[in-house]
């Protein structure tokens, strides 16, 4: 009987260990989810900062920012200037590590990295004349750095929705389009400004920036289309 009794205590002991173990398990799960969401963030960011100065030396050479999408995409414009960035590989500094993977399509530049240049802005800048290949509706020659006057609020590149495979990603800073800040980084996005620093933002303040602050004309060429960020 003794022994009887003994098993039992015994069982008992090991069902109150796996409880606790559980509970245990229950509180640091998210604790660690959360760890490893910052680290794909830091690492998100450590990117981006990498790109900063790849823009900022390019900038420098040239005497104005990789355009937009004319003569050539600007992922193709990096990537020439840059041997260590790979398009068609995922990883490295041109793709986000928490983007997902949108596939290759025919050219050299399809690789889509989840960063997105701004539509208007140091890549696409409408204070300038429309001439050679910028004659279309909506292109413009790209700014050169002494143009900016804030470069510190000044976007170049944010982590980016995507929706289709066009190639290259670019940042609306227009209403009513779909590629937009991602908030895949527990609803917040990671910038590049064109002083070369990246930051981390709540997605919610910047939607409302894009979305709120369309101006009327390009005339005078107001710090939204400059790609300004100001946030309330």
């Amino acid at each position: 009987m003794s022994m009887l009794k003994h098993k039992a205590f015994t069982l008992i002991e090991l069902l109150v260990t796996i409880s606790i173990i559980m509970i245990l398990a229950s509180l640091l799960l998210p604790a660690l989810r959360q760890a490893k969401e910052s680290a794909i963030r830091i690492n998100c960011t450590g990117n981006l900062k990498q790109l900063g100065v790849v823009v900022y030396n390019y900038a420098g050479d040239y005497r104005y920012y990789p355009a937009r999408s004319l003569p050539n995409l600007w992922t193709d414009t990096l990537a020439a200037y840059e041997t260590n960035i790979k398009l068609k590989r995922p990883g490295g500094m041109i793709h986000c590590p928490k983007a997902p993977n949108f596939g290759l399509g025919s050219g050299a530049e399809s690789y889509l990295p989840g960063y997105g240049v701004l539509f208007y802005g140091v890549c696409n800048w409408p204070g300038n004349p429309q001439t050679g290949p910028w004659t279309g509706a909506g292109n413009y020659p790209p700014a050169s750095p002494n143009q900016v006057s804030n470069p510190s609020k000044t976007i170049v590149m944010a982590d980016t929705k995507e929706t289709s495979t066009s190639g290259f990603l670019v940042l609306y800073n227009v209403a009513n389009y779909p590629k937009i800040f991602s908030g895949r980084h527990n609803n917040s996005d990671n910038i590049l400004f064109s002083d070369a620093h990246a930051s981390n933002f709540r997605t919610p303040p910047l939607l409302n920036w894009l979305y709120n602050k369309m101006p009327r004309n390009f005339v005078p060429l107001s710090p939204y289309l400059k790609g300004e960020l100001e946030l309330e």
